[in-house]
C-alpha cells in the first residue's frame, strides 16, 4: 500500500474510532437540562435559569433546536439501555 493511501485510510478509520466512544463532556449534562426544560415548559428561557454566575441575565441561544434533539436521543438510548 502506497503512503498516499495510506494515509487517509488512517484518518477515516481514526474519524470513524472517535465517532464511536461515548463522549461526555463538560457542557453535555448543561445541554440536557436545557433541552429538558425546553421540554418541559414548551418554551425557551427568556432569562438564564442554569448558570451560577448570570442567573436571570437574558438568555439568547440559537442552539436550543440540538439541545432537546440531543434529548430526545438520550432519552431513546437510556430506555434502549433500560431493557438490556
Amino acid at each position: 500500500m502506497s503512503f498516499k493511501r495510506f494515509v487517509p485510510l488512517v484518518a477515516l478509520i481514526a474519524i470513524f474510532a472517535m465517532a464511536l466512544r461515548f463522549s461526555i463532556g463538560a457542557d453535555t449534562y448543561w445541554h440536557l437540562r436545557v433541552g429538558e426544560w425546553i421540554l418541559s415548559e414548551g418554551e425557551l428561557p427568556r432569562m438564564d435559569p442554569f448558570s451560577l454566575t448570570r442567573l436571570g441575565a437574558e438568555w439568547v441561544y440559537p442552539g436550543w433546536l440540538a439541545q432537546v434533539m440531543l434529548v430526545l436521543v438520550f432519552r431513546v438510548l437510556e430506555i434502549g439501555r433500560a431493557h438490556v
